[in-house]
């Protein structure tokens, strides 16, 4: 072999693998874990994701499933099998709001053909990586929610009143990693007033057009009735609702609920970042 030749081939080689020694690789960290989607060709397959669905925002490993975005509503994908089997492939979307959400989908006979609430999803993998590292746990957090109930008011607003039922905010507490919020509904009717349930959630100020899903919703860590579920004629109950501590932008509200069981007297309170921000702090030495 020429000698000239020889040496430029084995300075390839060592250059070859000189790269492949210093190639980096990804941290797992700098994954994304794909969600698993099981699809078929007989039935659709709904995903509902909290933002609108970017301009060519969606992308199918293969032609073996098929993916469209519905007409009028821009945060709602449905997705089916293009054949009655289909080796694995993958489906990527990203919304307008910058997150990218990744499947890992697979042929089934018979998948759970029930809506896919990303938004939904995400915030109770939210919840359960708060519930995992928290600082407070579930005794010390009824602890200090009782303890709030004792405590003078000092916030009057928002407020509500209907049909002789009223609803304020009497405070904001933070302890440790969660935020407490001190209610009370006063009842001056003659008729009790019967708690069936509550509903928390953050929207935006402003409408977004064309979009189905503008809500987040949250789920408490803890809900603490003075008076149970029922607030008596003529009577007066506090609640202490705790999450995890959590601020809002100006452009988005916090809504509170309250629903009346076999009534109409539903209440409704309405708070801004700047009225979470007065929040005041506790400390406690369990």
């Amino acid at each position: 072999m020429n000698k000239l030749l020889f040496i430029i081939l084995l300075a390839s080689g060592l250059w070859s693998q000189a790269q492949a020694q210093t190639a980096r690789t990804f941290f797992n960290e700098a994954l994304q874990e794909p969600y698993h989607l099981s699809v078929s060709d007989q039935k659709t397959t709904i995903l509902v994701f909290p933002a609108p669905i970017a301009s060519n925002g969606v992308d199918r490993g293969t032609g073996d499933i098929l993916a469209k975005t519905v007409t009028g509503v821009d945060n709602v994908l449905k997705v089916k099998g293009a054949a009655p089997s289909f080796p694995q492939t993958n489906l990527t979307v990203i919304t307008t709001n910058g997150k990218i959400y990744a499947f890992r989908v697979d042929y089934s006979a018979n998948p759970d053909d029930r809506p896919i609430d990303m938004g939904k999803q995400q915030l109770q993998e939210a919840q359960a990586a708060f519930f995992k590292s928290r600082t407070l746990n579930d005794e010390q957090v009824e602890v200090v929610a009782r303890s709030i109930t004792k405590m003078t008011p000092f916030m009057t607003r928002p407020r509500e009143k209907m049909f002789k039922m009223a609803a304020a905010l009497d405070g904001i507490y933070t302890c440790e990693d969660v935020i407490f919020y001190r209610l009370s509904l006063r009842n001056s009717s003659p008729i009790d007033y019967d708690l069936d349930f509550l509903r928390f959630y953050v929207k935006d100020k402003k409408r977004i057009k064309r979009t189905a899903e503008q809500e987040k919703e949250l789920q408490p860590l803890y809900v603490y009735k003075e008076l149970d579920n029922r607030v008596p004629a003529d009577g007066h109950g506090t609640i202490v609702i705790a999450f995890p501590k959590f601020t809002i932008a100006d452009k988005k509200h916090f809504i509170m609920q309250f629903f009346e069981k076999g009534g109409d007297r539903h209440l409704q309170l309405k708070m801004e970042g700047n009225d979470i921000i007065q929040a005041r702090q506790l400390k406690y030495k369990f």
